[in-house]
């Protein structure tokens, strides 16, 4: 209040704290406070009296004359974060702590909350925060069934993550959750720890069907024999019972109808050939294996009691491209497209009809063909970056240079939209 200058410094030689200022003959003035307590960080409070924190936990209230008033000694439990003055005789305190998370840890890493209320005597109250449970959930997705419940696939790292080289990470907690339409839980599945993912692997959604009876299908990543890949299928029945049923494969395609399972395998992942595979859905036996060379799988539908799939092939930019289309394995006819980038965009409607995209020298098309081979596409102004097909067939195309134009089901424009920013 007088406007000198008091600093709090440490004196290491005789391990005091030590307050110095300056005389009006410019001299320093050193007050030491022989309690062999270090100085850890200062607080000044609105009353012009201060706290001086100390290496093993002691807060320390002064006068604004640098006389000691009180001294008040936390459990010593924990890193002390904060305090505030309560009144002239209380003080409350937060920190935190370090705890492992698991067992196993090589790390102390789940970070434990303490608050305490204390005296110039004892500790008048305190409370804590346990850090378990303060996961991360880094994988999830709701599936809703045919009753409208959600089924929640969650994979949570249980703690946090180490970066340091040759540091141990968490282990992960991998499980299923059923709620009801009011998001009342009504289970929760552990999934087997041997699954690598329950959500997605290798940038691959993980896939998954339920049937008319709600039972949950998933076809999930293990070790195996594709370079320490397999996969495995899994029925979840609607009581939570997680139930192997059969080793698998990886599948670039995955579709299921009400007696088959279907997954396609191309080429440049594990096999030196396409292959298309056809699983009983109960038992997950192989019944059929089709061997389509070097053909792309574009995807997997079903007419009836048929089952169907197109697949692809580029040759090389100077010659044309090949569609193919396959009927319960066979393959029913080929057309031949104009040499091209290949097709970067395409859906399949509820017929079987295929709409796709194409650019090739300027020639940017949205092409159509069905399961009878008819085929005609339209031209458009520049490259097509999405379209969408809608239910009463019209069809939404979006352009590179941010127009937007709508056809109908016959390729036929109705109109032009506006650009899109």
């Amino acid at each position: 209040m007088q406007g000198e200058i008091n600093v709090v410094a440490n004196n290491l030689s005789n391990n005091t704290t030590d307050f110095i200022g300056v005389d009006e003959n410019n001299l320093l003035q050193v007050t030491s406070n022989l309690n062999n307590f270090l100085a850890t960080g200062f607080k000044k409070n609105q009353d012009n009296t201060f706290f001086i924190t100390t290496s093993n936990s002691n807060i320390r209230l002064f006068s604004n004359e640098i006389v000691e008033l009180k001294s008040f000694n936390t459990s010593n439990s924990y890193e002390l974060v904060d305090f505030v003055k309560v009144d002239n005789q209380s003080i409350v305190t937060i920190g935190t702590s370090y705890e492992k998370m698991f067992p196993e840890s090589d790390y102390f890493t789940q970070l434990d909350i303490h608050s305490e209320k204390l005296n110039d005597t004892q500790i008048l109250n305190n409370y804590s925060f346990s850090g378990i449970g303060t996961s991360r959930a880094f994988q999830q997705r709701v599936i809703i069934d045919n009753d409208n419940n959600y089924l929640v696939l969650v994979t949570e790292k249980m703690g946090p993550e180490y970066l340091g080289i040759g540091g141990a990470n968490p282990p992960l907690n991998k499980r299923i959750i059923k709620y009801d339409s009011s998001l009342n839980k009504i289970w929760e599945s552990e999934v087997p720890e041997h699954i690598f993912n329950l959500v997605n692997h290798g940038g691959r959604d993980i896939d998954f069907f339920i049937d008319a009876s709600n039972n949950l299908y998933l076809n999930l990543p293990r070790a195996g024999d594709n370079y320490g890949l397999g996969y495995d299928l899994y029925k979840v029945n609607p009581n939570g019972n997680f139930e192997f049923i059969n080793a698998t494969y990886v599948a670039d395609k995955f579709y299921a109808n009400e007696n088959s399972i279907f997954m396609a395998e191309n080429y440049f992942l594990y096999e030196d050939s396409s292959i298309f595979y056809v699983l009983d859905k109960n038992s997950g036996n192989l019944t059929e294996e089709v061997n389509v060379g070097h053909e792309e799988f574009l995807d997997i539908f079903s007419i009836g009691d048929d089952y169907y799939f197109y697949t692809y092939e580029e040759i090389s930019n100077n010659t044309p491209d090949f569609l193919y289309l396959y009927k319960n394995g066979v393959k029913i006819y080929t057309r031949s497209l104009p040499n091209n980038f290949g097709i970067y965009q395409y859906e399949i409607d509820n017929e079987g009809t295929l709409f796709f995209a194409t650019d090739y020298a300027g020639d940017r098309r949205l092409n159509k063909i069905d399961i009878n081979n008819s085929y005609s596409f339209y031209n458009t102004s520049d490259d097509i970056t999405r379209f969408k097909t809608f239910n009463n067939g019209n069809i939404f195309l979006y352009l590179d240079d941010n127009s937007t134009l709508i056809l109908d089901e016959n390729l036929n424009l109705i109109t032009n939209g506006d650009n899109i920013d």
